[in-house]
């Protein structure tokens, strides 16, 4: 577990790759993209600290089932709009606030970070968080999708080696 306040990028790729069992390539080449289209911060020689929206946006662009496509399906999911259940109004949002109080930094008592996942349907641009939040485009596609399943677990897990303790401490 990390305990420093700024963590490398080997970190945040090998934190990542061995939570969601992803292959270090992969992770690596969609942080770089992320980084490079500005989703989330970058600079050298010290890394920025790691935030709960950059890990949000992260995991969202991971779902992606190609690296070129990872930017696009990060901000294409990122910005859906939730249709039920309460909570924030993007699935974005609601990661990071998800994110936020896997670490302490927020409560929430309406939901169970043990118990839940985000599953993302690739062709129809659906995104399922937990049980009752739920987001998809106006657009209908027939047929099969194909679907990415990430546990909030994972997310907790990845959240507590890459934040520092405290919110605000870097």
């Amino acid at each position: 577990m990390t305990t420093k306040n700024r963590v490398g990028v080997d970190e945040v790729v090998d934190a990542f790759t061995e939570h969601l069992n992803l292959p270090r390539k992969f992770v690596r080449q969609v942080i770089a993209a992320e980084k490079a289209q500005d989703r989330i911060a970058s600079a050298r020689p010290v890394s920025p600290p790691m935030t709960p929206r950059a890990i949000a946006r992260i995991a969202l662009a991971l779902t992606s089932p190609t690296v070129g496509r990872a930017v696009e399906t990060e901000k294409a999911l990122g910005s859906l709009n939730f249709r039920e259940g309460e909570g924030q109004l993007t699935p974005e949002d609601e990661l990071t606030d998800l994110i936020e109080s896997s670490v302490g930094w927020r409560y929430r008592g309406d939901f169970d970070i043990r118990d839940g996942s985000l599953i993302v349907a690739h062709d129809d641009a659906v995104v399922w968080v937990g049980k009752s939040r739920f987001a998809k485009k106006d657009v209908k596609a027939g047929g099969l999708s194909k679907f990415t399943k990430i546990k909030f677990a994972a997310l907790a897990a990845i959240a507590r080696e890459l934040l520092p303790a405290e919110r605000g401490v870097a």
